[in-house]
């Protein structure tokens, strides 16, 4: 009898998706998140490439980031989820959810030189980017991040954004 008769189609694949997770974990924890940045390309199509429509890009990787943040992160917390029964599947997420907040917010910097509009959110994009960063150092070092801090980089960076005529809305899947 084969592994995935015995175990059933559905829980096969669960365990193909929990492998998958604890490796990407396992390959972020060596690399370290802050570690991770794409190097730039130097050729000139790379760059009109890199600069093919900025907000649009922006929008999409900044609701990305806002999206995660809030399902995974932010309400989780606000909820007391990461303290009650169900912690550690919360916390596992949060993690998840925090590097690829890490890289959405990163991904919307890149646009920010590529328009005018989008200078003017350079620093509360780059206040948030620390914010991130300064969370994951806390956490290195077995403390919690302060998440209200965080959530009010994001509101902040959201306000501003709506003030310049760029609303971003969050874009959310399931992990």
């Amino acid at each position: 009898m084969r592994r995935h008769e015995r175990i059933g189609f559905g829980a096969h694949v669960r365990l193909r998706t929990c492998t998958a997770v604890s490796l990407g974990l396992v390959a972020l924890s060596a690399v370290g998140v802050s570690s991770v940045a794409a190097a730039p390309l130097q050729t000139a199509r790379a760059g009109e490439a890199a600069c093919f429509l900025p907000k649009t890009k922006f929008l999409f990787h900044a609701g990305l980031a806002f999206g995660a943040f809030h399902r995974y992160i932010y309400k989780p917390f606000k909820a007391g989820t990461f303290s009650g029964s169900g912690k550690v599947a919360a916390i596992a997420k949060a993690a998840l959810a925090a590097a690829f907040v890490y890289h959405e917010v990163n991904e919307a910097l890149k646009q920010v030189p590529c328009s005018h509009t989008l200078q003017v959110l350079a620093t509360p994009l780059t206040a948030a980017s620390s914010a991130i960063q300064a969370a994951e150092t806390k956490l290195k070092s077995g403390g919690l991040p302060d998440i209200a801090s965080l959530g009010s980089s994001f509101d902040a960076l959201g306000n501003q954004a709506a003030g310049t005529g760029l609303s971003i809305k969050d874009i959310a899947h399931s992990i």
